[in-house]
């Protein structure tokens, strides 16, 4: 039941993901020639391998395999997949999985091909030892491919990697919703009147006159909010990102903008956009950023099933029966399909409470707003309403002029 052939692994496992950007090189719109062509990349460098005989105990083989076959998408050898309809494109050079996964094998992605820095900055993490893969001793055989991953739980290693990946990203774009990312320098005040005038067509509180100053201070709050999601970042280093950019599209009036329009520019980038776009109706940018990572995870741990599946000597020696090796393999594959599961649910789960926040939160503010009005006309109203039932005492108990 189990037994997955390599094709069935990749298509299965695929299945729904389906949301990305284009690019201007070499692409392709058909899906499944995309997927088949990196299957027989990775079938011929297999093949070669065993050709040439190079040993499995060297466990960094099956990683830069796949690896290799990564750096081909884009190319005349594998196109990449797009589709203009949907907005659709799968791009691993431009993936923050594939660049912590192949970082050691000779990968080199483009993500900040136009930065004036070395890409190492971009990250506060990306490297195996700071993201304890494996630890920072030479000798360490859990998970050091260089070394020997009999014992290692790789789908386990590699889930954290792009949950941690994507909290980030989650997190970067709530922190959008609560005004934490494009207002985030100068008076407290201003970002207020910003936030009202871009949200609602006028300032809340202008000239320091404010008569809302629960919605005030409820705004405050809630940027507070955002700028604290901004500071427990693991994987991104959102602050250096943002000041490349800045650099790079400096203006002379000091502003910036980052060009995430349809068709694509030459140099959009599936990360900025989607952490910085200003789609936030649609989200996308953002959607397009994550269906990215999304498709490079589950494709890596569809070719490492078939590997554990398909070469025995991958276990540890106390696995070299047939059956035990069997019984170990159905195991590594359900628990493999597990952790996928659980990571599209919590995904899709997180970006549907995205969209909603997307689409609550000026109403929130707006009705914050709406209820101070009323709260204010009350007392208005109490100045001319206890008149009203006064005269309406006296003029009950009126006698008419004749009696």
């Amino acid at each position: 039941m189990y037994k997955l052939s390599m094709r069935l692994s990749i298509l299965v496992l695929l299945v729904g993901v389906t949301l990305s950007f284009s690019y201007a090189q070499e692409t392709t719109n058909n899906f499944q020639g995309f997927v088949t062509n990196i299957q027989q990349e990775l079938s011929l460098a297999n093949q070669i391998s065993q050709n040439n005989r190079d040993p499995l105990v060297i466990r960094d083989r099956v990683f830069r395999q796949f690896c290799d076959v990564m750096n081909l998408v884009w190319t005349e050898t594998i196109p990449a997949y797009q589709n203009q309809n949907n907005a659709i494109f799968y791009h691993p050079k431009q993936s923050a999985f594939i660049h912590i996964l192949c970082g050691e094998f000779g990968f080199v992605t483009d993500l900040w091909e136009f930065a004036v820095s070395d890409d190492k900055q971009y990250f506060l993490k990306d490297d195996r030892r700071s993201l304890g893969i494996y630890a920072a001793y030479e000798n360490d055989t859990s998970c050091n491919p260089r070394l020997n991953m009999a014992n290692c739980d790789v789908a386990q290693k590699f889930t954290v990697v792009i949950q941690e990946i994507l909290n980030d990203m989650f997190d970067i774009k709530q922190s959008a919703v609560y005004w934490g990312i494009d207002i985030e320098d100068g008076d407290i005040k201003d970002k207020v009147n910003m936030f009202s005038v871009n949200t609602f067509g006028r300032a809340l509180c202008p000239k320091n006159d404010c008569k809302y100053p629960k919605t005030e201070n409820r705004l405050r709050a809630y940027f507070k909010r955002g700028e604290n999601m901004l500071k427990h970042l693991n994987i991104f280093d959102r602050d250096f990102i943002k000041g490349q950019i800045k650099e790079k599209n400096k203006t002379p009036d000091g502003s910036w903008d980052l060009d995430c329009s349809i068709p694509l520019t030459p140099w959009y980038n599936i990360i900025l956009c989607g952490m910085y776009s200003t789609d936030s109706k649609s989200l996308s940018s953002f959607t397009a950023m994550v269906q990215n990572e999304m498709f490079f995870y589950r494709l890596f741990l569809s070719r490492y099933m078939w590997w554990m599946q398909t070469e025995r000597r991958l276990q540890p020696s106390e696995f070299s029966s047939i059956q035990v090796a069997e019984s170990r393999v159905t195991d590594i594959i359900q628990k493999t399909q597990q952790q996928i599961a659980w990571t599209q649910e919590a995904t899709d789960l997180s970006y549907k409470m995205l969209r909603e926040m997307y689409a609550t939160f000026p109403i929130h503010i707006g009705l914050l707003i709406y209820y101070e009005d009323l709260y204010r006309f009350r007392k208005e109203l109490v100045k001319v309403v206890t008149p009203l039932y006064t005269l309406y005492d006296k003029l009950r108990n009126v006698q008419d002029a004749s009696e």
